[in-house]
């Protein structure tokens, strides 16, 4: 054992550190382990730029360039067109490394009057963004914004509420998604009051 205060023996464990190459040991008066060399945050030009699968579209393996990813049809003049929205964006720890990850929107439409929304979740791999999972969250629904609380990502949204037709959502929530299994799952939503927009 290590005794560096008053005769206080610390226990000799190390902790690999999220970089997969560093360790540290106990330390100080508490015994706590060291601090981690930090890694680089996640930058808005490298998410826009990353590899994503979108769950709405069958997980299909998509590569962002300057936010944007786009594929003719060949049966039609539609196109598919995917779209990275850099207003609606949070970092945070989410897979619990205590290194900020980021969670982030992909908006796609196939030329037709559905317009898609999923949740996506990108780990934080030494300031690369690697693809960890998402979520689909609606067909014309309104995101207003994302926050990450101690490993809960927060989606505020209005959605259809019952009856209502796809093109009018009035319906504001708040849904909750934590990082299980590798997997993004609802843990609550609150509905607040109707509104229109």
């Amino acid at each position: 054992p290590i005794m560096p205060f008053d005769g206080m023996a610390c226990t000799q464990e190390a902790k690999l550190c999220p970089d997969g190459k560093t360790y540290v040991g106990r330390t100080g008066p508490n015994c706590e382990f060291g601090l981690c060399p930090s890694a680089p945050r996640l930058s808005l030009d490298r998410l826009k730029n990353a590899k994503y699968f979108v769950p709405s579209m069958n997980n299909r393996e998509i590569t962002l360039m300057n936010g944007r990813w786009e594929e003719s049809n060949s049966d039609s003049v539609y196109k598919t067109l995917v779209g990275f929205n850099e207003k609606i964006l949070a970092f945070g720890d989410i897979d619990g490394d205590s290194v900020d990850d980021a969670a982030l929107i992909l908006n796609w439409t196939g030329g037709g009057s559905g317009h898609f929304s999923d949740l996506i979740v990108a780990k934080n791999n030494q300031g690369e963004p690697s693809y960890l999972t998402g979520r689909y969250l609606g067909d014309r629904i309104i995101i207003h914004s994302l926050a990450i609380n101690s490993g809960v990502i927060s989606v505020d949204l209005t959605t259809q509420g019952p009856g209502e037709p796809l093109c009018c959502p009035t319906l504001r929530q708040t849904r909750k998604y934590q990082l299980v299994g590798g997997q993004l799952t609802e843990i609550n939503f609150d509905t607040s009051t109707w509104k229109t927009y």
